[in-house]
């Protein structure tokens, strides 16, 4: 599960929009909405099954909420409360017209109220519920709709538990939202409010052109994603950013050791892979009948398979493969803030942060027929070139 979870959608006739009658009921009964006396263990009723049943029918997707995972674990009745609640929080626009749309981001339970109700916008204008209601309802263009959740341990953790934080986060980044809808800044308007609920409180976000142009792509989304994501998750961001450096740094000078050793091991007693070993004359051969620049990126298909197969026999190398494996394990978690299902590592041999083990391999093979004074000046010249 991602660290952020951002829906889309998008009402493209606002003043036509029709009801839905599950989500209507879903969205008037008040014991759906939320647990008044705490965390409820006991079976989920025959009443919640059905309607998950109509749910998962009405919408498919919803089987891949995070929500309904965990009522397949335990069917409680507070699991199904949290998957019914997270159903009408992502379809919530198939509510009964537009204008019971904003009324329902300003005043379903659970929101918090910032006055009478519970919607901000760019400033701290008042807004009149039922004049902005009228106003969207009444738009001629596209209205999109996002939904913005975090799980309840990083809200707490972050300070994204109150409206004033999740106000200031979208006014933040009001120029991304421009930005990925295709808005001008002046002519976007923008309404939001806060629901904090039990274990994914989130901001609803309702975004339209004054003028009605824009659209949104997917790439658009996943921009904005990245935005909130990273405007949130800066601070633990920017500490995985740090270790993956120091990791990388600290693996790439374990590789230079182990390929200069080799090098230096080569037409000696001291043992060196069999394998290692042909790979490198192999190198050695390919290169003396190649006259183009020296680096990987500019070899033909043929060498650069080589030079591929050197860098992954070097990462059976305990130490390295001990480094690259810890690499990955950060590397996953900085992954895990946009990704809803985890990556496969990349091998070290198609991981463009360490090209420069590649580049450092075609200028060690040179060295295979240098004598020992001449090797010693072109080593301390490698390795001022490896630190680039």
């Amino acid at each position: 599960m991602p660290k952020i979870i951002f829906t889309s959608r998008y009402i493209k006739n606002p003043a036509s929009s029709n009801a839905g009658k599950l989500i209507k009921y879903m969205g008037t009964r008040e014991s759906v909405e939320k647990l008044p006396k705490g965390i409820d263990y006991s079976p989920a009723t025959k009443k919640q099954n059905d309607l998950i049943c109509t749910a998962l029918k009405t919408v498919p997707e919803s089987w891949d909420y995070p929500e309904m995972k965990s009522y397949l674990e335990n069917k409680t009745k507070s699991n199904a409360t949290e998957f019914l609640n997270e159903f009408l929080e992502r379809n919530v626009d198939r509510i009964d017209g537009v204008k019971k749309l904003v009324n329902y981001y300003a005043e379903r339970p659970g929101v918090e109220k910032l006055g009478n109700h519970g919607l901000f916008s760019q400033t701290d204008n008042k807004i009149n519920l039922d004049e902005v209601a009228d106003e969207v309802s009444n738009h001629n263009g596209i209205v999109w709709t996002h939904v913005i959740s975090l799980k309840r341990e990083d809200a707490e953790r972050l300070g994204y538990n109150n409206a004033n934080a999740w106000k200031s986060l979208i006014r933040r980044n009001a120029l991304e939202i421009a930005k990925a809808h295709k808005i001008e800044p002046s002519d976007l308007q923008w309404y939001g409010a806060f629901h904090n609920t039990t274990h994914h409180p989130h901001i609803h976000l309702l975004v339209y052109s004054k003028s009605g142009q824009g659209y949104l792509t997917n790439n658009g989304i996943e921009s904005m994603r990245s935005a909130f994501g990273n405007d949130i998750f800066r601070n633990e961001q920017y500490k995985l950013f740090e270790m993956l450096t120091e990791i990388r740094d600290e693996l790439k000078n374990e590789a230079k050791n182990v390929i200069d050793d080799l090098i230096s091991n080569i037409d000696s007693d001291v043992y060196v892979s069999d394998k290692m070993v042909e790979l490198f004359r192999k190198l050695d051969e390919q290169l003396k009948s190649y006259n183009g620049r020296l680096m990987y990126g500019y070899l033909p298909k043929s060498i650069k398979e080589t030079v591929n197969n050197i860098v992954a026999e070097l990462a059976r190398d305990k130490n390295l493969a001990k480094l690259y494996s810890k690499w990955n394990e950060i590397n996953r978690e900085k992954l895990s803030l946009y990704y809803d299902k985890e990556k496969p590592d990349i091998p070290l041999e198609d991981n463009k942060e360490f090209r420069s083990i590649k580049n450092y391999i075609l200028k060690s093979v040179n060295l295979l027929s240098i004598d020992t004074p001449t090797m010693e000046i072109i080593n301390q010249v490698l390795s001022n070139l490896f630190q680039e």
